[in-house]
Order: structure tokens, then C-alpha cells, then sequence
């Protein structure tokens, strides 16, 4: 099995105060100083170490230094028991603060009580229910506890006098109480307000009874998450909390974005928000609910025989795929582009462009069962106008097709494949030649090349390949920082983490529609060292190639049109074209031109396209 390597990195200690590093450091060995600069309020943050190995979890910049380096870093010892910094943490020696601890905590006691402070940061190396009980008198006051265990009545205690607080466990903050209600309103704010925007997490870590101080009819606008993979956690969330809303018994106006409509149809569907006006928002448009209904139900009569038959999932892809491309001609819109890109308007008028094709054909796969989702790459299309490859210059535009995940067993047809409705649209002939097709066609096609534009990790064809794919990534998402080096044999450099994430997340977005993209989601959320995301890179790479580029025979078109033609009850004009298929689908399957790009790419050209191959 291939694995991804990185060059051998020499272990070695280092002490912190011989490293540049470190160089805003000064180190204090009397507990005088300690407890004056405490009482001044320029000495409050700081962690009770030794050192830093790199098989632990990192906290803060020295400790990412020692991790990447693949060292440990030296803190402090018997003649630096502490390294003090106003800018980073400080440290202090374990046996100097288990001899002193008291002397410190008394420090912290006198500057808490003669501060104004607005904000303290509260340890658990000095917290205690009488410094707590200070706190708790202050007024308009911020409050971190880090790593404390606060008692229940303590919690109440916050919650009651409306002090923010928070709670960071594990580099995580969680809100314990707040003078804000939601957000940044607070309980006067809320009493006159008549429109409110939240964010989806501002409901999970509220009080939803806080609602009662809005009034009657305000308009609550829920952000909630668009990010790939958590639209599903965020609808059943926000199903739960609307359920909470309406047993308050007063009236208000909800609304928010929905993304995948087959997810919104699961959690409100048979959902009775009797108290609740719902205003759906989706492909730029806000739906009155009934109005979104009626859009669904005109959707769903799409595709109703289709979903209710026991056609294989390839047959109902086709059917599906037959339904858009020829649903209406191509047709540009000029004076509004929207008409010919959004639901709301493709499906009541005459325009129709690669973006509304995409869109129906994602929309209508979803609800017969198959996972999609569209994708943009960039089109050469300056032989559109009949240039010899002498006289033209590239010229690129965007342009929207769709990524399919196809598993069907009757044809023995599993991953994913591009498909592009657009470029089989034509009313006259029943054309299938980029149904599904191989990502490995995207470079072949006489006007399609995306030059890097494109994601390349969708090109291979066995794992050397898609090591240099990614180094490639890599190499992009670094350009023009020069303090980095690299090495054609050394896949990851080893001082970008942030990096690793970006590139894996770029990646995982494209397969969004794969079953194991929300594994692989979930896998990567646990990488912090650079070990984990060579482990994650590998897994991901040898799984990928059990999914792209696998090719089939053009024969099954002809097999499924046969099912389809067998088993569905054909109601609508544009189904009815498939009974065409069968005449002119042999000779039409190859008549798009397919060659190899046919120049060199210009190192002058001027979009600064690039070689996607690694010098």
C-alpha cells in the first residue's frame, strides 16, 4: 500500500531562552517581582509547565514551534523559574509555584479587588470561591474561566446577576451566562426591537424562553450553517428550537436559508408551527411557505413516476437527465441573468443557461435518491468563434455541470462522475455523450480545459498520481510565500498545518455527494499534528481511487432506455423524446469533438495560466 512520506526530522531539546523565538521573554527568579507585577495587572496569564513535548496538545504559538520542529521546548528550571512575556504566556517553574501558590493567589485576590476592570481571565491554578465571590459583585464585567469546574449554584449565581461569562475547555469557549439575551441585544434592547438576526448557534446556547421579551410579529431571521456537511445537524437543530418558539404562544415570523430542499422536507414537512409565519430562503429568493410548497409540488411532478418506480438508480439518473437537458433551449437572458439561472425563474419561463441546468438536475436527482452537486469550472471558448489555433488567444468563462455519485449494481456503475446537461441539450437529438463521464474527459475536450483553475485531485489514475496532485495544491495555496521551501519529494512542508486543512477541505468539498464524504469530514476534524493529516491524505487518496475514473461501456444508455421505456407511465413532453433514443443515440454518442488539448500553454498567455505539473 502507498503512503504518503515526509523527510525525517532530528529530535532535539531547546531552551527557551536560547531560542529567537522567544526573544520577548525576561526571566524572573523572586517571588517579589511576581506578586508586584501581579498587583499591577501585567502579569495574569499564565500556565504552571516545565516544558512542551510534541506528542502533547498544543496551547499556544511555542508549543505549535515545538511541534512542527519535532522538539521539546525547555520552559523554565531552578535558575528561570519564571519566563515572563506581556505579549505571550507566561510560565511557571512547578516546584516555584507549588512553594509560592499562596503568596500568588493572595496577589491575584488584592489586584481583583482594586481593579475596574472590564475583563478577567481566571485560571485554575488561582481560582477560588472567594475570588469568585469578588467577581461576582463587579458589575458590567467579562469573565473566562479556564479549565474550572464551577459549581451549579455558581452557574446560577452568573446567570442571575447577567454577567458575561464564559467557560474554555479543551480550546473550546462556551457561553455561561450573559447580560446579552441573543447576541448582542440585551433584555431592553429585545423589548423594543422589531426585527432580530441570529446566528443558529445563538439558539443552542440561549434561552429560548428569552423570546417572551420580544413583541408580537417581530421578524426573527436564523443564519444557520452553510457549511458543506452540517446543513442536515443545523435543520434538526433549528426544527427542535422552532418547536420551542411556538409553545411560547406568541407571534412571530421565522426565517431562514435552505440549501438542500430534501433536508428542509424532513425535519417541516408535518411540522405545525401554528404560531410561527415561516419565509423560506433559497436560490436568492424568499418563499412564503405555501408558496414554497407549491414550487415543490411542481418539482416533485417531475420526477413522480420516476421516484415511484423500481427503476435502478442508474435508469432514474438517466430518466432524470432526459427530463433537463431537454426540458427547454439554451437562452440567455441579458438584461436579467438571474431569469436563466434560478429555480424561481427557470421553471416559469423561457431561458434556461449552464447554471439552471445544473441546478434542476441536482434538485431532481436529490429527490429520486441520488446525491449530486454542482461544480464550476472555466470553458475555452475562443474556438466558438472559429479560430485556427494560430489566431486565437484563450479565453475562459465559468461554467456550471454537476458531479454525480453513482452506485447501481444491476449495471456495475460505482463513483463519481461529471455530468453536463448543458452540453446535451438540444431538442432535436437525444444526446448522452456527457451523461456520466470520467473526470480524466475534462481535459480531452476540444474546448475544455481548465488550466488548474479546476480541482485536479479528480484527474488520477493511481496513487503516484495523486501524490503529486496534492503537492501541487500544496504548492498553490503557499504561492509567494518564499520563507517556505520545498522539495519534489517531500509532499508537506512541515510548518503548514493550516494549510494541510485548507487543501483537505478544498478537496472534500468536490465529493460532497460521496458516502463517505461526511466520514472523512468527520476524520479530519480530529487532525491537529502533522501526523494525522499524512494518515488522513493517504486514506483519502487510496479511497479516491476506488471512485474516479472508473469507466463503463456506452451499451448500458441503450440497456436503461429500455427499462425506462418498460416500466414509466411517460406524462410529460419532454419524457416522451426518449423514445427517440434508441434511433440516433449510437451515432450522435461520439460526435462532440474529443482530442487532446492541441498547443502548448503560453508562458506569455494573458491569464498567467500555469502548467499544473510540478517542476
Amino acid at each position: 500500500m502507498n503512503n504518503i512520506t515526509i523527510e525525517s526530522i532530528i529530535y532535539e531539546e531547546k531552551r527557551l531562552w536560547e531560542i529567537p523565538l522567544a526573544r520577548k521573554y525576561k526571566f524572573i527568579n523572586n517571588i517579589e517581582e511576581v506578586t508586584k507585577l501581579i498587583e499591577e495587572g501585567k502579569l495574569l496569564n499564565f500556565e504552571v509547565k516545565d516544558n512542551y513535548k510534541p506528542s502533547e496538545k498544543t496551547a499556544n504559538y511555542l508549543d505549535v514551534f515545538a511541534l512542527q520542529n519535532n522538539i521539546i521546548i525547555n520552559y523554565t528550571d531552578d535558575l528561570h523559574n519564571i519566563a515572563y512575556s506581556n505579549l505571550f504566556p507566561t510560565f511557571i517553574n512547578t516546584s516555584f509555584f507549588s512553594k509560592y501558590h499562596h503568596i500568588i493567589k493572595e496577589a491575584f485576590i488584592k489586584y481583583i479587588k482594586n481593579s475596574d476592570n472590564t475583563f478577567y481571565t481566571i485560571n485554575k491554578y488561582i481560582f477560588s470561591d472567594e475570588i469568585f465571590d469578588i467577581l461576582i459583585e463587579k458589575n458590567n464585567v467579562t469573565l473566562y474561566f479556564e479549565d474550572i469546574d464551577l459549581t451549579s449554584d455558581q452557574i446560577k449565581k452568573l446567570q442571575d446577576k447577567f454577567i458575561n461569562s464564559y467557560l474554555k475547555k479543551d480550546g473550546e469557549n462556551k457561553k455561561i451566562s450573559s447580560k446579552y439575551i441573543f447576541g448582542i441585544y440585551t433584555k431592553d434592547k429585545l423589548e423594543e426591537m422589531d426585527n432580530l438576526t441570529l446566528f443558529i448557534n445563538d439558539l443552542e446556547e440561549n434561552e429560548i424562553s428569552h423570546f417572551r421579551y420580544l413583541k408580537d410579529n417581530t421578524l426573527i431571521e436564523i443564519i444557520t450553517s452553510n457549511k458543506i456537511g452540517l446543513e442536515e445537524e443545523s435543520m434538526a437543530l433549528l426544527q427542535k428550537k422552532l418547536k420551542e418558539i411556538n409553545a411560547l404562544n406568541k407571534k412571530f415570523t421565522i426565517k431562514f436559508d435552505v440549501n438542500k430542499r430534501s433536508i428542509y422536507n424532513k425535519y417541516f414537512n408535518n411540522l405545525e408551527l401554528n404560531n410561527l409565519d415561516i419565509i423560506i430562503k433559497n436560490d436568492l429568493y424568499e418563499y412564503p411557505k405555501d408558496e414554497f410548497v407549491k414550487e415543490e409540488e411542481k418539482l416533485n411532478n417531475f420526477v413522480k413516476n420516476i421516484k415511484n418506480s423500481s427503476l435502478s438508480p442508474f435508469e432514474k439518473f438517466i430518466a432524470v437527465y432526459n427530463i433537463v437537458k431537454n426540458i427547454k433551449p439554451y437562452r440567455e437572458n441579458e438584461e436579467d441573468k438571474n431569469q436563466a439561472r434560478y429555480l424561481r425563474y427557470i421553471l416559469n419561463n423561457d431561458y434556461i443557461v449552464c447554471v439552471g441546468y445544473a441546478k434542476l438536475l441536482v434538485e431532481l436527482l436529490d429527490k429520486v435518491g441520488i446525491n449530486a452537486t454542482r461544480y464550476s469550472v472555466n470553458v475555452d471558448v475562443s474556438y466558438d468563434d472559429g479560430f485556427t489555433v494560430e489566431e486565437r488567444v484563450v479565453e475562459l468563462l465559468g461554467h456550471a455541470r454537476v458531479i454525480v455519485n453513482m452506485d447501481d449494481d444491476k449495471y456495475n456503475i460505482h463513483g463519481l462522475y461529471l455530468s453536463d446537461p448543458t452540453w446535451d441539450n438540444n431538442l432535436e437529438k437525444n444526446l448522452f455523450n456527457n451523461a456520466l463521464i470520467p473526470f480524466d474527459s475534462m481535459q480531452r475536450n476540444i474546448s475544455m480545459f481548465s488550466y488548474g483553475e479546476y480541482n485536479p485531485i479528480l484527474d488520477i489514475h493511481n496513487f503516484d498520481e495523486y501524490n503529486e496532485q496534492v503537492n501541487y495544491l500544496l504548492k498553490r495555496e503557499i504561492k509567494g510565500i518564499n520563507k517556505y521551501s520545498y522539495n519534489k519529494n517531500q509532499l508537506f512542508s512541515k510548518n503548514l498545518i493550516n494549510s494541510y486543512k485548507a487543501i483537505a477541505e478544498r478537496i472534500l468539498s468536490t465529493i460532497s455527494c460521496d458516502p463517505k464524504f461526511n466520514y472523512f469530514m468527520k476524520k479530519l476534524s480530529t487532525c491537529n499534528v502533522e501526523k494525522n493529516y499524512i494518515d488522513f491524505y493517504t486514506e483519502l487518496g487510496h479511497y479516491l481511487l476506488t471512485r474516479i475514473n472508473k469507466k463503463f461501456n456506452e451499451n448500458v444508455f441503450f440497456e436503461a432506455n429500455k427499462e425506462i421505456l418498460k416500466n414509466l407511465d411517460l406524462t410529460h413532453d419532454e419524457m416522451k423524446k426518449v423514445n427517440e433514443i434508441n434511433k440516433n443515440i449510437e451515432e450522435d454518442f461520439y460526435k462532440r469533438d474529443i482530442k487532446h488539448f492541441p498547443y502548448e500553454i503560453p508562458n506569455d498567455n494573458k491569464f498567467n495560466l500555469e502548467d499544473k505539473k510540478i517542476l
